[in-house]
C-alpha cells in the first residue's frame, strides 16, 4: 500500500501494536456502539461519524482519507441539520437626519409655505382721478332727474380719507352736498347707507389679496341689489366700484 510504504514497515508495525494494545485495554473500542451508549443526547449525524471513525481504524491510510472526506461532506450537507444557515447580507443603517437643521439658531431654516400674503395699505387721503356711469347708477336706484344733476355736480370732486388698522377700516367721504362716515371690520356686519341715502346692513370680505367686496341688504323697503368694492392696484391707485343690479359705476382715486 502507498501509505504503508511511505511510513516504512517498522513504523507501521509499531502503530498497529499500539492500536491493538489500546483495544485490549478498552473493551468499548472493540464494539463502537458500546462507546456511544453514554451520550444518548448527541445528534444522529455525530453518532454516525463516531461509528465511522471507530470502524475506520482497521482501514489502510488511502481508504481512510476517502471515508473521512465522505463523512465530512455528510456532516455539512446531511439531513441532520448540523450546517449553519447562510449569513444574510448586512444592511447599512439608515442615514440620520441632521439635527442642526431643526435648531432655532441654525442657518438652515424651513420656509413658511402657508404664510399669509402681505395686507395692502389703504390708509391715506385720496382724490378722484376719473369717474364712469355715476349718473346711470343713480338712475338705477330710482333717483329723479333733478336730484341726479345735483348729486353728479356735488360728487365730481369728493375727498376721501381712509384709516386702516389691520382689518379694521374707517372711511370718510366728503362732498359739497353731504359727508358720510363708516367704520367696519372685515368679516363683521355693520350699518351704513346706500348711495341714495337708504339705511342698510353691510358685510365686507376679501375677494383677493388686494380687493375687498361688500354686499348690502336694505333694512326697509325693496330696491335693486347694491354693493361696492375697493381695490388697490400695483400702481398705488384705489379703484372704487359701486353696483346697483347690472349697472356698475367705477371711480379711480390717487393719493394726494
Amino acid at each position: 500500500m502507498v501509505g504503508a510504504e511511505r511510513e516504512g514497515p517498522g513504523r507501521a508495525e509499531q502503530r498497529e501494536k499500539r492500536l491493538r494494545r489500546g483495544s485490549e485495554r478498552d473493551p468499548a473500542a472493540q464494539d463502537p456502539r458500546r462507546s456511544l451508549s453514554f451520550a444518548p443526547s448527541l445528534h444522529p449525524s455525530i453518532l454516525s461519524l463516531r461509528e465511522q471513525n471507530s470502524a475506520r481504524e482497521g482501514l489502510d491510510p488511502q481508504e481512510r482519507r476517502r471515508s473521512s472526506s465522505s463523512s465530512s461532506s455528510a456532516l455539512a450537507f446531511g439531513s441532520g441539520g448540523c450546517s449553519l444557515p447562510p449569513r444574510e447580507p448586512r444592511v447599512p443603517p439608515a442615514r440620520r437626519a441632521s439635527v442642526s437643521a431643526c435648531r432655532p439658531g441654525s442657518r438652515r431654516r424651513r420656509r413658511r409655505t402657508n404664510a399669509r400674503p402681505k395686507m395692502p395699505n389703504f390708509s391715506g387721503n385720496w382724490k378722484m382721478k376719473s369717474s364712469e356711469n355715476f349718473e346711470e347708477l343713480l338712475k338705477a336706484l330710482g333717483v329723479n332727474v333733478m336730484l341726479r344733476k345735483i348729486a353728479v355736480a356735488a360728487a365730481s370732486k369728493p375727498a376721501v380719507e381712509i384709516k386702516q388698522d389691520g382689518e379694521s377700516f374707517y372711511i370718510k367721504t366728503s362732498t359739497t352736498v353731504r359727508t358720510t362716515e363708516i367704520s367696519f371690520k372685515i368679516g363683521e356686519e355693520f350699518e351704513e347707507q346706500t348711495v341714495d341715502g337708504r339705511p342698510c346692513k353691510s358685510l365686507a370680505k376679501w375677494e383677493s389679496n388686494n380687493k375687498m367686496v361688500c354686499e348690502q341688504r336694505l333694512l326697509k323697503g325693496d330696491g335693486p341689489k347694491t354693493g361696492w368694492s375697493r381695490e388697490m392696484t400695483n400702481d398705488g391707485e384705489l379703484i372704487l366700484t359701486m353696483m346697483a343690479d347690472d349697472v356698475v359705476c367705477t371711480r379711480i382715486y390717487v393719493r394726494e
